[in-house]
């Protein structure tokens, strides 16, 4: 009851004094092939995160290096930092990203990329939660088989352990693991990832729908005895024992959190796993005498949260991201949101240490020369992602390339048969057509750009015939 009393109270508090963290603004803001940024910062705390301070200084440093201009604003509460960039995205908040733009007679096209914090070594990320089932099977394995070892059916428990629930816990951080990244999304991807777990336990033998209920008393009482009563059922099972036979002595140790725990910490103190744990803290002991011993309870909730089932983040701070794009063009490809008064992008993103993904906010847009293209085509032709193909066509060009095709462009007038120029126009480079075969045209490398042009023709002349229909 006065552990239940002390939950609540400890509760109450972490609410009252709110989660502290650091909040960062940034915006950014395409100028050519250069970019503008703009970063304020500040520090959060306080009831209901209402109070506001500056970053510690060691954070400031590290941001200062990457700035020309800094300056403070609110009375010295926050800080603005101001420079111009080319390319490469600066490491301030810490991850990396780049704009980049490209130009050509008919439009631009520009890409804005950028993951904060995290690593998108996904290999090295999941390699650690393989890690930790492949130590933690290991584990179970030598406990238990110092405990069953000499039982009857162990060898048939030993090989459940060692090759299906290796292979579960594997499978098991996957899903977890995957989940988590839906659900930064706010997307219902993630109760789904979660309840395809659910059922993988429920497929592979592990518990059965009609468990839930005495499970669930576990979570809801913290009481552990109905866990630890399924999992000395599902013991006995793996062992070949019969359902309504009596469970033997030997598994009693299973069902009872006092037996358990010294059973499992006899075990675990002896394995090299923690004896390196030992060895580390007597080095960190050297260096911080109030370094904190490992116990072998540490050990297994380390190993499940590498997995990625628990994850105890009470004084962990989740900084929070607003992120803006002042791109000016309405992107064809985006995972921001787009404010059509501010001609801007928007993000608003938690920057959770745990999180399985790096955020990571993108945004691809064109931008037509609505002059040029309406002296050639009569009215802009190619926008968004086709004007995006265009441009990265044309920029692959060669010196000669570009120049015998800026010649044909310049030859293109509203009412003359653009269609037809289209079809004929071939580079010098390109392979001639055999007199032979006259209907067997050769690839050109003005194909792509021909199809662009002639299929935004074709949609301008159906929609033209549809509203004169409509009319």
């Amino acid at each position: 009851m006065k552990t239940s009393r002390l939950c609540v109270v400890f509760t109450m508090a972490v609410a009252l004094l709110g989660c502290e963290h650091d909040h960062f603004v940034v915006e950014v803001t395409p100028d050519g092939e250069a970019f503008q940024r703009k970063l304020t910062c500040w520090h959060v705390y306080g009831e209901a995160d209402k109070e506001i301070r500056p970053l510690r200084p060691d954070k400031l440093a590290r941001i200062w290096k990457f700035y020309e201009k800094t300056e403070t604003v609110e009375g010295g509460k926050k800080h603005l930092f101001t420079g111009r960039f080319n390319g490469q995205t600066p490491a301030d908040i810490g991850g990396a990203g780049s704009y980049t733009h490209f130009a050509s007679p008919l439009g631009s096209t520009s890409s804005y990329v950028e993951r904060f914090r995290g690593s998108d070594d996904l290999e090295a990320e999941l390699g650690k939660r393989r890690a930790a089932a492949d130590q933690l099977t290991d584990l179970a394995v030598g406990w238990l088989e110092l405990e069953l070892g000499q039982q009857p059916g162990f060898e048939q428990l030993k090989k459940f352990l060692d090759q299906d629930l290796r292979q579960d816990l594997k499978n098991l951080a996957l899903y977890g693991w995957a989940g988590a990244g839906m659900e930064r999304r706010g997307s219902n991807l993630g109760t789904e990832f979660l309840l395809r777990a659910a059922h993988y336990l429920c497929e592979r033998g592990y518990a059965s729908p009609k468990d839930v209920p005495g499970l669930a008393r576990t979570a809801f009482t913290q009481d552990p005895a109905p866990l630890l009563r399924h999992v000395q059922g599902l013991v006995a099972r793996k062992m070949g024992i019969v359902a309504k036979e009596p469970l033997p002595e030997s598994l009693a140790f299973l069902s009872d959190p006092r037996r358990l725990r010294a059973s499992w910490n006899k075990f675990v103190v002896t394995t090299d796993l923690f004896q390196e744990r030992l060895k580390k803290w007597a080095e960190e002991k050297k260096i911080d005498p109030n370094a904190t011993q490992p116990t072998p309870e540490d050990l297994l909730f380390d190993l499940v949260g590498e997995l990625g089932f628990l994850r105890i983040r009470l004084f962990e701070q989740d900084d929070t991201l607003e992120l803006k794009l002042h791109c000016g063009q309405k992107p064809y490809a985006t995972n921001g949101q787009w404010d059509e008064q501010t001609s801007s992008l928007g993000w608003s993103e938690t920057m959770r240490p745990d999180a399985p993904l790096p955020i990571f906010c993108f945004a691809l847009w064109s931008q037509p020369e609505r002059a040029f293209q309406e002296a050639r085509f009569g009215k802009v032709l190619l926008g968004g992602e086709e004007l995006a193909q265009y441009v990265l066509w044309y920029r692959g060009l060669d010196s000669r390339e570009t120049g015998e095709w800026d010649r044909f462009m310049a030859g293109c007038k509203p009412g003359v048969d653009l269609k037809a120029a289209l079809e004929a126009f071939r580079f010098s480079g390109d392979r001639k057509p055999d007199p032979k075969k006259p209907d067997d045209k050769p690839p050109s490398l003005a194909d792509a750009p021909r199809q662009l042009i002639l299929d935004a023709l074709q949609a301008d002349q159906q929609q033209g015939t549809g509203r004169t229909e409509k009319k």
